[in-house]
């Protein structure tokens, strides 16, 4: 699989050229050309199969078998479509950064999202900026309930832009598998929340209980490595927004909070 439309062949010494063909895997037919080492292969289809070979023109070695080579071409896919693939397939996207890269251990990724969803990336990323762009390309897989883009082929910081605004939901919202699922991967603002309930387990995981007005429930989440329970400025009852990544959690969904800010108090 491949994120760019270039290959480059390797020999292992002068002595030899490597031939390639684009349509027969037999070297007395079809149309084989000599591999020029200053001109990589051009692959301009979605999936292109070549076929090589190593020969020696003074003949002093047999030639080696004819090998075959199969590469699909990533294009960039909307978030959405990408969370609809079967896990273990290999995809690319293209989104805006929804916080800063590192927030607190680096395993824990970096959220990007773009018009249709968000996802979780992660793997060797650079250094990034809430509202950056982000090309990535790897292996869609699933870990704890959530979607996530892993081992990564390639990993791009693109053009600085304005940073996400949190959209606005309600606890009921959250409730809804539909209008939680449309949202997954993005942030989200969650106002008018009551705290019910703050527990922290053994692996330092943070576990906000939230209730709505309009009798919706929220569970937020607060990863150890971004804080912990006593770093909240909130307490038991007070009335706060949530901002956080709307992401799966279990059976349901949850808000994953990426610093003890995202719980902001409103009233008492």
């Amino acid at each position: 699989t491949l994120f760019r439309s270039s290959l480059t062949l390797a020999r292992v010494n002068d002595d030899v050229v490597i031939r390639y063909s684009t349509s027969s895997a037999d070297p007395k037919t079809g149309d084989w050309e000599e591999y020029d080492p200053a001109r990589p292969l051009t692959i301009d289809s979605d999936t292109h199969t070549f076929y090589a070979y190593v020969t020696d023109p003074a003949h002093r070695q047999d030639d080696s078998e004819v090998r075959t080579f199969s590469y699909e071409i990533l294009e960039v896919e909307d978030i959405s479509a990408i969370r609809a693939h079967k896990t273990g397939t290999p995809v690319m996207l293209q989104g805006t950064v929804s916080h800063a890269y590192p927030l607190g251990d680096d395993s824990l990724g970096c959220y990007v999202q773009d018009a249709t969803g968000g996802i979780l990336v992660v793997g060797e990323l650079p250094v990034l900026a809430a509202g950056d762009t982000l090309t990535a390309a790897g292996i869609l897989t699933e870990a704890g309930g959530r979607l996530v883009l892993t081992d990564l082929m390639t990993a791009e910081k693109g053009a600085a832009g304005e940073a996400p605004a949190g959209t606005a939901m309600s606890a009921g919202d959250l409730g809804s598998a539909e209008k939680a699922g449309a949202a997954a991967g993005t942030l989200v603002s969650v106002a008018d929340l009551n705290v019910d309930a703050v527990s922290t387990d053994e692996d330092g995981l943070v576990t906000v209980k939230l209730s709505g007005a309009d009798g919706g429930k929220v569970t937020a989440l607060l990863d150890g490595a971004r804080g912990a329970a006593e770093d909240f400025s909130v307490i038991l009852n007070d009335t706060v927004t949530a901002t956080g990544i709307v992401d799966a959690s279990g059976s349901g969904w949850c808000l994953r909070l990426l610093s003890p800010a995202g719980l902001a108090k409103t009233a008492d």
